[in-house]
């Protein structure tokens, strides 16, 4: 097995290597697109090789949910939460795992049915 080559800042591993050389070559390019990032990533060592997907559909669910749902008071004071089939739009919450249960109506009044799906953002950027 050869010795891992290791760079300040790294742990001594084959992946965090291979980021420290991306980190490296990054440092020395401009890059404004994803095809330069994409060589970047291939020029930086032999071992590593990008993959680019196809391009990826975002949906603004924000403006989708917020009509049919609400927001939860005091979600910051909560640390466990159970939901139940048997009680749709409900979430019941504790405080501390020995504390009382709050169940509480997540859904506004006119309920959600999933018979829409949200619309499609366009993505701005790279």
């Amino acid at each position: 097995m050869q010795p891992v080559p290791y760079f300040t800042g790294h742990a001594r591993c084959y992946v965090y290597s291979g980021f420290a050389t991306i980190k490296k070559q990054s440092r020395r390019c401009d890059v404004s697109m994803l095809a330069h990032l994409s060589d970047v990533m291939n020029d930086s060592s032999n071992s590593n090789a990008s993959v680019q997907y196809p391009q990826w559909q975002w949906e603004d669910w924000q403006a989708f949910l917020q009509p049919k749902f609400r927001a939860l008071p005091g979600i910051r004071k909560y640390q466990y939460f159970r939901f139940e089939q048997r009680w749709p739009g409900f979430v019941f919450a504790r405080e501390r795992h020995e504390s009382e249960k709050t169940k509480i109506l997540l859904t506004s009044e006119s309920g959600f049915v999933a018979t829409e799906i949200p619309r499609t953002l366009t993505t701005a950027g790279l």
